[in-house]
């Protein structure tokens, strides 16, 4: 079915969050966290982080660029272990990239997870209202 939903949570002290246990079910024992593009932290399965590896790759033989942007993403990429609280470690580097201090959102997004600074997603959110238009003249039936 994939990732979906999304819950609002607080970072601990030590910069753990506790990861909804409908996600982890399908996340498995281990996660990739990244920086990929929009200022929020990815959380990739192993088995989806898999096909990011093999786009990188093709993009680096497609693109001049893609050499640099496989540079990119992967210098901003942590293995990081999903312990027996249900809750991983965000990296201090991708927790500053993505201006994340205590209040999170976690939002299913089909094959990996978006966390979000808080404020940060209720102001994509208020600002994505005016898409609901082309929402529905893109996907007729929604």
């Amino acid at each position: 079915m994939g990732l979906i939903g999304n819950f609002d949570h607080k970072l601990d002290a030590k910069g753990r969050l506790v990861l909804p246990a409908c996600f982890r079910d399908e996340l498995g024992p281990s996660v990739v966290a990244a920086v990929t593009g929009s200022q929020c932290i990815s959380i990739y399965s192993e088995k989806s982080w898999s096909a990011v590896i093999e786009r990188l790759e093709e993009l680096s033989v497609q693109s001049s660029k893609g050499d640099d942007i496989q540079r990119r993403i992967l210098a901003n990429s942590y293995k990081v272990e999903i312990d027996s609280m249900g809750r991983v470690l965000i990296p201090e580097k991708l927790r500053a990239f993505a201006n994340i201090v205590q209040d999170v959102c976690i939002n299913g997004k089909n094959k990996k997870l978006e966390i979000w600074d808080l404020s940060r997603w209720r102001n994509f959110m208020s600002e994505s209202e005016k898409l609901v238009p082309e929402i529905s003249a893109l996907i007729p039936g929604l």
